[in-house]
């Protein structure tokens, strides 16, 4: 009579255990399914996007400049092409900032599309920020030349505090709304 109890018992717990797992796997395929619905033509919907594609004029979107003294410049050139079906907002970021200056507003960055300068006088950054409002690049199978001019401002002050001291950051691109 035992032997025949511990079977139900442990035929039972099996049959909820399968029945628990189950439950677990159609839950979990639930929370993870998705559906688009689009309105399409006859031959189905479509979905439109933008890609875009960023070159660095010298192969790396790094900047990291030390020992600079006041009325320095330092220009990063690059290009972002939008070979998409769509326009695209983006903003260009600096991220992985490192600021060792005392007077951070004597450096500065100005950024160019093209000879157009879109941004000026913008105080470099100590921690990740956009240095560009937002940039709506429409597709075009040219690229758009940008340019990040960093300055060290030359001023009537004493800047002798700021000898030796570095900036350190990587430019990138950031979708915006």
């Amino acid at each position: 009579m035992k032997v025949k109890e511990n079977r139900t018992v442990l035929l039972l717990s099996l049959f909820i255990v399968t029945a628990l797992v189950i439950l677990t796997i159609m839950g979990s395929y639930a929370f993870y399914q998705s559906t688009l619905t689009t309105k399409g033509t006859a031959t189905g919907p479509s979905v439109k996007a933008g890609n875009l594609q960023l070159d660095f004029a010298d192969g790396t979107s790094n900047v990291n400049l030390t020992n600079m003294i006041p009325g320095d410049s330092y220009s990063k050139k690059f290009t972002i092409k939008n070979s998409g079906t769509e326009s695209v907002k983006f903003k260009i970021i600096i991220k992985d900032v490192t600021n060792t200056f005392t007077n951070k507003k004597d450096v500065t960055i100005t950024v160019k599309q093209g000879t157009t300068a879109i941004k000026s006088n913008v105080q470099f950054p100590t921690a990740k920020a956009a240095i560009t409002d937002t940039i709506t690049l429409a597709p075009s199978a040219t690229a758009t030349s940008y340019e990040v001019i960093i300055t060290y401002n030359s001023t009537t002050a004493d800047q002798t505090g700021d000898m030796e001291k570095k900036l350190v950051g990587t430019i990138f691109i950031e979708g915006a709304a």
